[in-house]
């Protein structure tokens, strides 16, 4: 097996992850009541959680390959990740949740959104290939 071959089985997986993640939240939304939320104070704007959730989403991935052995190990790695993740973006965990939670039941933007997030891991896998990384 060469490297480039596990990064396009390693990314064709993550793609049908999101794939899955937003057809069932999706399907969620749209059965769910349609109450409209009132935009929460700080809202993270559309384009900006595009690109933590592109983090977030590739922390997640590191933190995957890294195998440990301990869940708890995992979890504090991956909190180290997310909070690095916050700082760079200049919010916090309570404005992500929020934000996260007011365009989850807005099934159109948050498509729109994980649109956004497969658009970047493929460009991001792309760039990968191009450098043969």
């Amino acid at each position: 097996l060469t490297l480039g071959f596990v990064k396009r089985k390693f990314m064709h997986r993550l793609r049908l992850r999101f794939s899955l993640l937003l057809l069932l939240v999706t399907s969620l939304m749209a059965s769910s009541c349609d109450e409209e939320m009132d935009k929460p104070k700080n809202l993270i704007s559309e384009s900006e959680m595009i690109q933590i959730l592109t983090e977030v989403q590739i922390a997640e991935a590191k933190i995957g390959k890294l195998s440990l052995l301990s869940v708890d190990s995992s979890n504090l790695a991956y909190q180290k990740l997310e909070s690095n993740i916050f700082k760079k973006y200049k919010t916090d965990s309570a404005a992500y949740k929020r934000s996260f939670n007011f365009y989850a039941i807005q099934p159109e933007i948050w498509a729109k959104i994980y649109e956004g997030v497969v658009k970047n891991l493929e460009v991001r896998d792309k760039k990968k290939d191009v450098r043969g990384i």
